[in-house]
């Protein structure tokens, strides 16, 4: 479903609005609240709003209901196929594992740094070097999500003011 913008209208049979626009995410098509020309398909549901029905009429945009977006999913091909849309979403998704791997390593490299800090910091204590050494083992042996947990707000993807909002409320709590 690459390359294909879907919009809801009406009330599906089966499943919740939530949950198909999911189904379309997970399938890689996009999701959008109103039906305009660069719209690929309109899912409508029972008691499908006037507006809409009248832009899908003038734009002449493809109609399918609940069953119709089932077969989509069942018949179209993975990943994009093997068109310019496959090729884009193929480059997109490369994009996105070398990003990832470079935020890994930029990670990795500020832990290395914060380890050397605590080991400077040991040895200028006079401490030998054994904590440092005890808490070099210590962040070896945690968990990954334990070891690059976020620790400001920037450094959560997403969107900042619900986060804020959450903190807010868990700390009135």
């Amino acid at each position: 479903m690459q390359g294909l913008t879907f919009v809801f209208t009406g009330v599906l049979d089966s499943l919740e609005r939530d949950d198909a626009i999911n189904l379309v995410k997970r399938y890689g098509g996009k999701v959008t609240g109103a039906p305009s020309s660069k719209t690929s398909y309109v899912v409508l549901g029972n008691d499908a709003g006037p507006k809409k029905i009248e832009t899908i009429r003038k734009n002449n945009i493809r109609t399918i209901d609940e069953n119709g977006l089932f077969q989509l999913i069942r018949t179209l091909p993975a990943h994009g196929g093997t068109g310019k849309v496959g090729a884009a979403a193929a480059a997109k998704k490369e994009a996105e594992e070398k990003k990832m791997k470079e935020l890994a390593s930029e990670m990795d490299k500020l832990e290395k740094d914060k380890r050397k800090q605590q080991k400077m910091a040991e040895q200028a204590k006079g401490g030998g070097g054994t904590g440092a050494a005890a808490a070099g083992t210590v962040a070896e042996s945690q968990l990954w999500t334990e070891k690059y947990a976020p620790t400001a707000i920037k450094d959560i993807i997403g969107n900042k003011g619900l986060v804020e909002k959450l903190q807010r409320w868990l700390r009135d709590w």
